[in-house]
């Protein structure tokens, strides 16, 4: 019966310095350097944070029409593409597109034979570019 008693007491004895323990004041104490930090003795400012720096804009390849055909159904436009980037492999590549077909990342938007330009989705960039006329071209005799 004794251990009872005792068991008994202790439990009392420990809830209630619980009890005691949380009836402290919740708000912490004031700092007493904080009067410190407020007078700025060594001058400190916050750091900046710098921009990101963005990597520098790809050129564009350079895209030029050479002309289109419209004898087997729809339209096609026939253009050279010109790679000057340097992550790129240099070099001229030819292509011959319907609307609505890509190839390395340039597509052919639409194609306007009436008004002799194209609209071509260069690596994400829209551009309308007119179609050559090769009425100019030769070999500079006279007929």
């Amino acid at each position: 019966m004794k251990y009872y008693r005792t068991m008994t007491v202790c439990a009392a004895g420990w809830l209630a310095w619980c009890i005691v323990a949380h009836a402290d004041d919740p708000t912490p104490a004031k700092n007493p350097y904080a009067n410190i930090a407020s007078r700025n003795a060594f001058g400190l400012v916050a750091i900046q944070q710098a921009p990101p720096v963005l990597p520098p804009a790809r050129p564009l390849p350079r895209i030029v029409p050479k002309g289109y055909e419209t004898i087997l159904g729809p339209d096609i436009v026939l253009f050279e593409v010109i790679e000057t980037a340097s992550d790129r492999p240099a070099g001229k590549s030819w292509h011959a597109l319907r609307e609505g077909e890509a190839e390395d990342d340039i597509a052919v938007l639409c194609i306007e034979s009436a008004t002799g330009t194209v609209t071509f989705n260069n690596h994400g960039t829209v551009q309308k570019i007119p179609i050559l006329d090769a009425s100019g071209i030769g070999t500079g005799a006279r007929p």
